[in-house]
């Protein structure tokens, strides 16, 4: 019998924002070079960003749910746009001035799909 439990699961909402494993073991563990091919689960994008970091020739994300693609493409056009400070604010994780000017700031980097959801 086929197991059909994905198809009662709602994929129309963010179900992480954040990942929570620790990035350094993650790091640790894979031990990327700079010539490696890695593929991912997007997530929210976080571990994935992490691996990038090592420099390897290329990381693919994948996932599911196309929101969590999409919040990775958010993150990612934030990394490019924003200083330090201005990418943790926008992230929630200290006060922001005004959230949806910076998005507004970064929506042109975006995928049609994401600035529609």
């Amino acid at each position: 019998m086929k197991d059909n439990h994905l198809q009662d699961v709602s994929f129309d909402f963010i179900r992480y924002a954040n990942c929570w494993e620790d990035a350094d073991i993650l790091l640790a563990g894979m031990n990327v070079l700079k010539g490696d091919k890695i593929l991912s689960i997007a997530s929210a994008g976080d571990n994935v960003f992490a691996l990038l970091s090592k420099g390897p020739q290329q990381v693919v994300a994948v996932d599911i749910s196309s929101v969590q693609l999409w919040l990775c493409e958010l993150k990612r056009a934030a990394y490019r746009r924003f200083d330090h400070g201005d990418f943790i604010a926008f992230l929630g994780f200290i006060p922001a001035d005004n959230r949806i000017a910076a998005y507004q700031s970064i929506r042109d980097l975006l995928s049609a799909e994401a600035q529609n959801y």
